[in-house]
């Protein structure tokens, strides 16, 4: 488990399209995205093995970050449906992530539930996760809504000019008066 969680510091840093290094350097943010979900996806299932040998309230307090780490990284990862894997465009495949990135965090959200009984530093890890993944959430919703507004701004011009006669901005369509004989050519 130390193994994945270090996967994850040592990556997460580097996940953000935009906060990449000039020039690029390694292999990049999907890479990063990549090695990140993979380990916290490593780590849900290692919870679970961990549940049904020891129960999670024989957990370390160290795991409490363990787990806050893997949960980040699945928050994120089922909330942008790109960030799973931009390079792949397989609606498909991608609502299949999300769906894994689900289940994972509801393991994560579970084994905080129970470590919480012992430590209480796991309650507010627990409700800092809820306060994050709802605010990531609603930025979400502004980011997706806004493009959608725009798309629509852009579709409704698109029809204005074709109703118009011009199909391009700048461009001049003639009308019948307009002919090369009435303008003396």
């Amino acid at each position: 488990m130390l193994y994945h969680y270090l996967q994850i510091m040592l990556h997460r840093p580097y996940t953000s399209k935009a906060l990449q290094p000039s020039p690029p350097q390694g292999p990049g943010y999907i890479h990063a995205r990549s090695v990140c979900v993979d380990s916290a996806t490593t780590i849900t299932k290692l919870l679970e093995l961990f549940e049904k040998e020891h129960t999670f309230q024989r957990a370390n307090v160290h795991m409490v970050h363990v787990i806050f780490s893997a949960a980040i990284i699945m928050v994120h990862a089922m909330l942008s449906g790109s960030s799973l894997d931009d390079a792949d465009h397989d609606v498909v495949a991608t609502e299949d992530k999300k769906t894994n990135a689900a289940a994972s965090l509801s393991i994560c959200f579970r084994a905080l539930d129970e470590t919480s009984r012992v430590f209480e530093r796991a309650k507010h890890v627990r409700e800092s996760l809820l306060a994050i993944q709802s605010r990531w959430d609603r930025e979400r919703r502004k980011r997706v809504s806004s493009k959608r507004m725009l798309q629509q701004r852009k579709d409704s011009d698109t029809r204005k000019r074709r109703n118009t006669g011009l199909e391009r901005p700048g461009s001049l369509t003639f009308g019948s008066s307009m002919t090369h004989e009435n303008i003396g050519y």
